[in-house]
């Protein structure tokens, strides 16, 4: 206990204990049999979750106490299914790098061949441990990084063992790191990071030991480093500042990580936006050995998914203002959305990105605290929001008239993955929903083909306005040949 008690920080570290309903074929693995149960699905929620302190009587303080408890909405924390699938998929990928990785396995002695020792010795090479390695991306804003790290620290980061199974066994398991890429994506200063990391949960002097050796020395160190303290996973997060790297620079990076899943079996967890998957299929020619753990590309939300709307309800319950507004009910203990127009207004104002729905809320509540109306009510609704939208911040609205204009080439952290791997085809697909419409007759086939296309424009495409008056026209206009059809039944030429 004398490695736990010399620390005094936030970092979980938590002497062994062995779990006796793991598998029987990994109870003599003390790194598999020291990690936590899998949480069940309520007990992670409340792991996860980081509400406010709120009460009714915060609206009697002062403005400026509650401008400041306000601001304290960016720490909200409010675990939408994303967060446990994310879980589900780290706590399997971290168990999975040390079930070969035992310390303990016991030799094989060779006193004289044998078939069946050739054939363990052959099978103990095979089995050799390679790391899961999983890719998780999608626009600025969307709360990856936060999602990552709260699922991490359902882990504890450091488990020391003293003692298994009545034998000494003295060992500081470092089960996770986490790390970005600078943003000059230089090997060096992210070696630099990762040792300063590993120095903060171990109590090492790594980072000040090592400053300035050259960087086949920085790999020999990280090999070293996680062969003798058994890291089990290193999260990368801005993976998409690769794409600053030159002379082959990000081909380098990702190889040494494939190198880190596929030789010492860490398990790998890579977090970007979707440029990163430019590096990733473009400059590394072997993308499945960083995929082999499966890849998750999150879109912004669309109005309709629920987990917005339980984003927008959540945070919707802290009003510090002294006249809050409803947005929903609980009926039959559902939540159903009671103010469609404000639910739909702050869709428009936000495109469905969370980061810039709580600043969007956070700075209305400011302006209405400073500057009620005439009867000094102090007021969160529309009106209010596009003002904080208009006034609030001039990047952020430029970024979101930017996706509502399909203008994406500033903000290409902003762009959806759908967006990204679609837009040619959205390109070809409006050409040809032009061509159609500017016939004099559609044919029934022709008319099948405007409705596909209608239904794909709406699906997650970004439409300029041009595009939007366009996609209208064609569904006037397939309304009105509905409308005929049903008076003068089905015919094989629909007049435009």
């Amino acid at each position: 206990m004398d490695f736990l008690e010399q620390f005094d920080d936030d970092i979980l570290r938590v002497p062994a204990t062995y779990n006796d309903n793991i598998s029987e074929e990994y109870r003599d693995n003390p790194l598999a049999s020291a990690l936590f149960e899998k949480l069940s699905k309520k007990d992670f929620v409340s792991l996860v979750s980081y509400p406010l302190e709120f009460d009714e009587s915060f609206r009697s303080r002062s403005g400026s106490d509650r401008i400041k408890k306000a601001c304290e909405l960016f720490k909200l924390v409010i675990p939408i299914t994303h967060f446990h699938e994310l879980y589900s998929v780290m706590e399997r990928m971290l168990f999975n790098s040390y079930i070969d990785r035992n310390p303990l396995k016991k030799s094989i002695k060779l006193d004289q061949y044998s078939l069946a020792i050739h054939k363990q010795i052959m099978d103990r090479g095979w089995k050799k441990t390679s790391g899961e390695s999983f890719v998780y991306t999608g626009p600025s804003g969307l709360g990856k990084s936060t999602q990552v790290t709260r699922v991490a620290q359902c882990f504890p980061q450091v488990i020391y063992h003293s003692e298994f199974n009545g034998e000494p066994y003295r060992q500081a398991q470092l089960v996770w790191v986490k790390v970005k890429i600078p943003s000059d994506a230089a090997r060096k200063s992210f070696s630099q990071l990762f040792l300063k990391a590993v120095d903060e949960c171990l109590g090492t002097t790594y980072a000040k030991d090592n400053d300035g050796i050259s960087i086949g020395k920085y790999e020999e160190l990280f090999r070293t480093i996680v062969s003798t303290y058994k890291l089990g996973m290193l999260i990368v997060d801005e993976l998409q500042n690769l794409c600053v790297a030159k002379s082959g620079g990000d081909e380098v990076f990702l190889n040494f990580f494939s190198s880190l899943c596929d030789d010492l079996g860490v398990a790998l967890v890579l977090v970007g936006t979707p440029n990163s998957t430019d590096v990733l299929s473009e400059t590394f020619t072997a993308t499945r050995r960083l995929t082999s753990g499966g890849d998750i590309h999150r879109d912004r939300f669309k109005k309709g998914d629920a987990n917005w709307q339980l984003l927008v309800t959540k945070l919707w319950k802290y009003q510090f203002v002294n006249t809050p507004t409803e947005i929903s009910t609980v009926v039959d203990k559902k939540t159903k959305i009671s103010n469609s127009a404000l639910f739909d207004e702050i869709y428009e104002l936000t495109e469905g990105i969370p980061s810039i729905l709580t600043f969007l809320f956070v700075q209305a509540h400011i302006m209405a605290i400073e500057k009620p109306n005439k009867n000094k009510l102090e007021i969160i609704n529309i009106s209010q929001l596009r003002r904080a939208f208009n006034k609030g911040s001039q990047l952020v609205k430029q970024a979101v008239l930017a996706i509502k204009d399909g203008d994406l080439d500033v903000y290409k952290d902003l762009m959806s993955v759908s967006e990204k791997e679609r837009a040619p085809k959205k390109l070809i697909i409006v050409q040809d929903l032009k061509q159609l419409l500017d016939s004099k007759k559609l044919s029934k086939k022709g008319a099948t083909a405007v409705r596909a296309i209608v239904k794909e424009l709406d699906n997650g495409y970004v439409l300029n306005e041009k595009e939007k008056s366009l996609l209208a026209n064609a569904k006037s206009k397939l309304e009105l040949i509905e409308i005929e059809s049903s008076q003068q039944g089905e015919c094989n030429e629909v007049k435009l």
